[in-house]
């Protein structure tokens, strides 16, 4: 279940609009997951890696269930990056509609789910929203084939991944990196999954602890800003933004239509298909 759970949750991280940690919240393992990772940095933890007392370092850290999280995740994103790179090349107008459709739906459910639509969350929802539009404006400015961009994109990666509702490979479109992602995981590509694992590996180790003591202190606050990021940077998904100088048709428009709301309303089914899973 555990190898299961963790294919889930790398498939869920290499879609845009489905978060890894909206998965591992949902199954029962998201608060098992961060306290694993937080405890990979501990001072009891490192104390006993420099004293070679290894059997006591795995017993305290989790490492099977890490271990077994760890290989289900790499699973599900390098078999399910083959059939996104497909899906880029071949009907982009409809995967990036279904997707605009997925992120807006996700979003709009984790609102739901942690009550942001209020006045006590107001400023922080518009303060994301700002934050957000302004994310899809600099970093297409920035794109670059530059492996900084890749590190950096590393690090944001792994916070998204952390964060519940919040899409790891989203973060990746926005910084104009997710095809570039795509290609490097199907072939296999070792300088940038290196350096991009480098800043994913330096972002757990950074966002980790941060992100816990954020929700545990400030949670509707945290969301708040969180959702209104998300849904001030649904323009790097809309398909007339995504696809240069693309003509529409009247059939392609009621496709795009069918898309989004079959996007939307899986999204609004994920946690039934979850509460149904753990029954």
């Amino acid at each position: 279940m555990l190898l299961i759970k963790g294919f889930a949750i790398g498939s869920a991280n290499i879609i845009p609009g489905l978060s890894g940690g909206t998965i591992a919240f949902v199954t029962g393992i998201y608060e098992r997951l961060l306290l694993s990772i937080n405890l990979l940095y501990s001072r009891k933890v490192l104390s006993m890696a420099f004293r070679l007392r290894f059997k006591e370092l795995f017993d305290a850290i989790d490492i099977k269930f890490l271990f077994l999280i760890l290989v289900g995740t790499l699973g599900g994103i390098f078999l399910t990056a083959k059939y996104i790179e497909l899906l880029l090349e071949k009907f982009p107008l409809l995967f990036f509609s279904f997707l605009f459709g997925l992120m807006l739906g996700a979003a709009l459910l984790l609102g739901k789910e942690e009550k942001v639509w209020d006045r006590e969350t107001f400023f922080h929802l518009i303060a994301g929203c700002f934050l957000g539009f302004a994310l899809t404006i600099v970093f297409p400015e920035i794109q670059s084939e530059s492996m900084f961009l890749v590190l950096g994109s590393g690090i944001l990666v792994a916070g998204a991944m952390i964060l519940p509702g919040i899409s790891g490979s989203y973060i990746l479109l926005i910084t104009g990196n997710y095809e570039r992602m795509i290609s490097a995981i199907n072939i296999f590509d070792l300088e940038v999954l290196s350096i991009f694992a480098l800043g994913f590996v330096g972002g757990i180790i950074l966002f980790a602890r941060i992100i816990k003591r954020f929700i545990e202190q400030s949670r509707k606050k945290t969301f708040s800003l969180l959702v209104g990021v998300v849904l001030g940077s649904l323009k790097s998904l809309w398909p007339g933004y995504v696809i240069p100088d693309i003509v529409l048709g009247s059939n392609d428009i009621l496709a795009m239509s069918i898309l989004i709301l079959g996007g939307f309303v899986v999204a609004l089914g994920i946690p039934l298909v979850a509460s149904i899973t753990k029954k």
